[in-house]
């Protein structure tokens, strides 16, 4: 018949920050290793869990939102590098950062907690992965914008007009994710307005 629920973290309708409990989760990925990278939004934590619903890693302290070593406020989602290194959308202190096992930030684009659209700025990012070339795709919502990052944090690509929301050409309403096609073209969810889009670069 299928449809029949095989693994589960987090215990149905009870939100907490204990063993197999999660607060409002946004985002959720198999590693390589076949452990489970889950972004646990209200709880400013990201958690790595294996089969077993054991707790093998974690960036963020439990609870508790901020931008100090080893903090995280309100992310949204996390994806694993080539490097093994962890890629986490920190939403509301603006910035995109990579982090290692040993929970060292090693590379960070946007000026944590200072939000805005000039170099290395942020507002509201959702999204953000890795492109076959190296470069970091964010999706920066509050600027309806989606860039592409260098290491050397300089803007290559952008579809979207920084900060004028949306639909007409270069325009976006609010997008929630962008991913690299194998073509290499963008495709964008366009939250606000009701679309998913395809654009060249």
């Amino acid at each position: 018949m299928g449809r029949q629920v095989i693994w589960q973290y987090g215990t149905s309708g009870a939100s907490g920050s204990g063993d197999n409990q999660l607060k409002y989760p946004t985002g959720a990925i198999e590693l390589k290793s076949g452990n489970i990278l889950i972004a646990d939004y209200n709880n400013h934590r990201v958690i790595e869990v294996d089969k077993d619903r054991q707790v093998i890693w974690q960036y963020g302290t439990s609870g508790v939102c901020g931008s100090g070593d080893n903090q995280l406020f309100f992310p949204t989602g996390a994806v694993e590098l080539k490097s093994g290194n962890i890629l986490i959308t920190d939403q509301n202190n603006h910035r995109v950062i990579e982090v290692d096992k040993d929970r060292q930030v090693i590379w960070q684009y946007g000026t944590s907690g200072v939000y805005g659209s000039g170099d290395n700025q942020l507002y509201y990012p959702f999204s953000a992965v890795e492109l076959k070339s190296g470069n970091i795709l964010i999706t920066d919502q509050y600027n309806s914008r989606v860039i592409e990052v260098d290491r050397g944090r300089q803007v290559i690509w952008q579809y979207g007009t920084s900060g004028v929301y949306g639909s007409g050409d270069n325009q976006l309403y609010y997008p929630f994710s962008a991913v690299e096609l194998k073509s290499g073209n963008i495709l964008i969810a366009d939250r606000y307005n009701h679309r998913v889009i395809e654009v060249d670069k």
